[in-house]
């Protein structure tokens, strides 16, 4: 009996072989070849790196020299401390002299009771026909000189004296009045004069 056979089928045809051996061998021959050029590539940045550190080898060794001897030239610290710590104890002790002094020469200002509030009193007080040429004050005793055209306005001012307290006024320890002829501005009479007050260092003028 006869058969009829279909030679078309893809059951009848020879299957195909996706990874042959030379599809192999090729994509082993390409991998080796990647592989040698990263290989190659590697080497060659490796000896860059190598040459660029060698050269920069000589100025790092010259920079850290630099850095040491910069640092062993800087002065030690306890010194310095040392140093600032007796300036600071001067400057405390010059300026405690200072606020003495000041205390000295200000007195109780709030009460009048100061050189300058001596002297302010004085310019204040004093009558035009009588100056001062000179002004002592030591301790507890004040020393005026001067001159004036009219006596009796001299003793009208010395009158008016007050002491610290501001008690009564009362008459200077000391009084000198001497005529000085063509002594004065204008060629006339003067008379000059010399007040001494003991106790008064903080005295005023009333």
């Amino acid at each position: 009996m006869a058969q009829q056979i279909n030679l078309f089928s893809p059951i009848l045809l020879t299957p195909k072989r996706h990874f042959s051996a030379a599809a192999m061998l090729q994509a082993l021959g390409a991998c080796a070849l990647a592989l040698a050029l990263l290989c190659g590539w590697s080497l060659w940045r490796t000896q860059a790196l190598q040459r660029d550190l060698a050269a920069t080898a000589p100025l790092h060794d010259s920079e850290l020299a630099r850095l040491r001897t910069a640092l062993a030239a800087l002065p030690d610290t306890s010194k310095d401390v040392q140093a600032l710590e007796q300036e600071a104890a001067a400057a405390e002790q010059a300026l405690a002299e200072r606020q003495r002094l000041l205390t000295a020469l200000g007195g109780d200002a709030a009460a009048g009771r100061s050189p300058a509030a001596l002297l302010r009193q004085l310019a204040l007080t004093l009558p035009a026909p009588v100056w001062l040429t000179d002004v002592k004050l030591t301790g507890q005793r004040l020393e005026l000189s001067g001159q004036t055209l009219q006596p009796e306005a001299l003793q009208a001012w010395l009158k008016d004296w007050t002491d610290a307290s501001g008690t009564p006024a009362r008459q200077p320890d000391e009084l000198v009045v001497q005529r000085q002829p063509d002594g004065s501005p204008g060629g006339g009479e003067s008379w000059a004069f010399r007040v001494v007050r003991n106790g008064a260092s903080n005295g005023g003028l009333r």
